[in-house]
């Protein structure tokens, strides 16, 4: 697909999440807890998965538009997530904006995301009948029990030694990838997608979500700080064990670079002098270039999984959105 064409359909989409996004939140009260939420939200973000949700109910053969009530939904919930995220990492940026419960307090910030919780649910059955609501109600339901449980391993991590790659593969599954993953399917309900086709992309959703992923952790030490909206290393700084993490473990043996990260371990995290050095360890043992070869053959079997819907303009526009996803660089 021509990049003008692309352009045009994915700004479309973008618009018309923006506004109804808008829609959902503006005029309301109490102000103290809406205020918060369209401050979030006019933050902006990228819109992957609204976007991603009505570019599959248009590539099985729907109307995009009956996608966008969910479409909002699951940004709202995903941004419910942030929130509370924000406030357990003691984040004090989101989209190089202050977080909620830097702006406001803890108080304000945990019940505006409560509320933005509900409202998701409430947005993302308006407009369909009894069947399809239950079905996008499981999906979100699925989606929340996950997240939460996926929060809950990454807390304990941050205070266990003895986490193995394997661990945080799981981890991340169920705290990034399965939003993504539940994301596809209610596009395919929305869009009536038949089973084969939903088993497809549950599979698509999980390697972009893991791909995902771990090209957020990536980017968390290699992308420049004003896109990415977030402090360089910051992962590092919070003493989170990230895809790098492990992966720097199995490739680092002199003992200066091994000092430094027991040093992450036993403080918990490292202070802001340390962190170019260990940047600069990471991506002199190779641990950069491996977490690149991840990413790449999540996008593979992305790709692999696409081929099996037929050549249309749809399939061409999904092709190049998840192109971009997995090229970003913030």
């Amino acid at each position: 697909m021509e990049k003008n064409k692309y352009d045009e359909i994915f700004f479309n989409y973008q618009k018309s999440i923006q506004e109804e996004i808008d829609k959902t939140l503006n005029k309301s009260q109490p102000n103290n807890l809406y205020e918060p939420l369209r401050f979030l939200m006019e933050a902006g973000g990228k819109r992957l998965r609204p976007v991603l949700i009505m570019a599959v109910a248009k590539l099985v053969g729907g109307d995009p538009s009956i996608a966008l009530k969910p479409a909002v939904a699951i940004e709202l919930l995903h941004n419910f997530s942030l929130i509370h995220d924000d406030i357990m990492d003691k984040a004090p940026l989101r989209r190089n904006k202050q977080t909620i419960h830097t702006k406001w307090n803890d108080s304000i910030a945990i019940l505006s995301g409560d509320l933005l919780l509900a409202i998701s649910f409430r947005k993302a059955i308006e407009d369909f009948n009894e069947s399809t609501s239950h079905l996008i109600l499981a999906a979100m339901i699925d989606a929340l029990i996950e997240i939460c449980e996926g929060q809950g391993y990454d807390i304990n991590f941050e205070n266990n030694r003895d986490v193995t790659l394997d661990d945080y593969l799981m981890m991340i599954d169920k705290k990034t990838a399965k939003l993504i993953e539940k994301s596809l399917l209610i596009g395919g309900y929305a869009g009536n997608a038949s089973e084969y086709d939903l088993n497809l992309l549950e599979q698509i959703g999980h390697n972009i979500g893991m791909g995902f992923q771990i090209q957020d952790d990536l980017l968390d030490l290699s992308a420049p700080n004003p896109k990415f909206g977030k402090i360089q290393g910051q992962d590092l700084k919070e003493g989170k064990k990230t895809y790098l993490f492990f992966i720097a473990k199995m490739q680092i043996n002199d003992p200066k670079s091994i000092e430094l990260l027991n040093k992450f371990l036993e403080n918990k995290g490292l202070n802001e002098q340390d962190i170019p050095t260990m940047i600069e360890i990471f991506r002199n043992n190779g641990v950069f270039d491996i977490a690149n070869k991840m990413i790449q053959e999540y996008y593979a079997k992305t790709l692999e999984l696409l081929s099996n819907f037929k050549d249309t303009e749809e399939k061409s526009f999904f092709e190049q959105l998840i192109k971009n996803i997995f090229e970003r660089e913030y």
